[in-house]
């Protein structure tokens, strides 16, 4: 009959493992086992729990770059308006002291025929005497020649012992050099003894003067600068009536 129990307690409960030795010694049996008088089963070993997976961190998400703002190109120059630019003349073929003429009073100057070291310096001579107020008129034959005129200067360096002295007095120059309208004109004659208010007269120390007057029975080297597109320089050799 105990045998008869003790199978029938494996058979209706499954999956409950009963040591022979603990059926046939009682409870002193190590490991699980059931009481003996009462045939109930006593609990088998207790399930070990499988930890749970933990679930993988997410890799940090990446920052997103915030794209470089490339610089514009500049733009380039717009170009000069139709007309506003204006092309100089084409320089002429021969020297430019062909082109140009000059006379004091009724004097004529006469190129010295001698080899220019600079292209832009001429030289001159008017043989005849002049008037301590001279009358001054010079003449540009081709345009070509010096381009648009600017402004001109009068400078008359006084002789004295032999040699040309570096100080120029006197001096006849533009009053309003920014007006080319006002300046001196090819083909027209100024009379340097009363050049109204267009011009001004400077002295040896470069104070305006209302007289003009050169030194009688003196020799002067007159310089007539022209400054213009292709600037030019005379030197005029005179002397003055006693």
């Amino acid at each position: 009959m105990r045998w008869t129990a003790q199978l029938l307690a494996v058979t209706l409960i499954p999956g409950l493992v009963v040591s022979l030795a603990g059926c046939q010694h009682g409870p002193e049996g190590t490991g699980a086992s059931s009481d003996a008088g009462s045939g109930q089963p006593v609990a088998g070993p207790t399930a070990v729990e499988k930890p749970s997976a933990t679930p993988a961190a997410e890799p940090a998400a990446k920052p997103v770059e915030k794209p470089q703002d490339t610089p514009a190109a500049p733009s380039p120059a717009p170009p000069p308006p139709a007309g506003k630019t204006k092309a100089p003349p084409p320089a002429q073929a021969g020297p430019v002291h062909e082109s140009l003429r000059f006379k004091l009073d009724d004097s004529e100057a006469v190129h010295l025929a001698q080899s220019e070291a600079d292209p832009q310096v001429s030289h001159w001579q008017v043989v005849e005497p002049v008037s301590p107020t001279p009358r001054f008129s010079f003449e540009v034959a081709s345009p070509q020649a010096l381009g648009e005129i600017k402004t001109i200067t009068l400078k008359f360096y006084p002789k004295w012992k032999g040699k040309y002295l570096s100080k120029a007095a006197p001096v006849v120059v533009s009053a309003a050099p920014e007006k080319p309208d006002l300046q001196m004109k090819s083909g027209g004659e100024y009379n340097l003894a009363a050049l109204g208010p267009n011009f001004k007269v400077l002295d040896a120390r470069d104070m305006e003067t209302p007289l003009f007057a050169l030194r009688p029975g003196f020799a002067y080297k007159l310089e007539v600068v022209f400054e213009a597109e292709r600037p030019h320089t005379v030197e005029i050799l005179i002397h003055t009536q006693k």
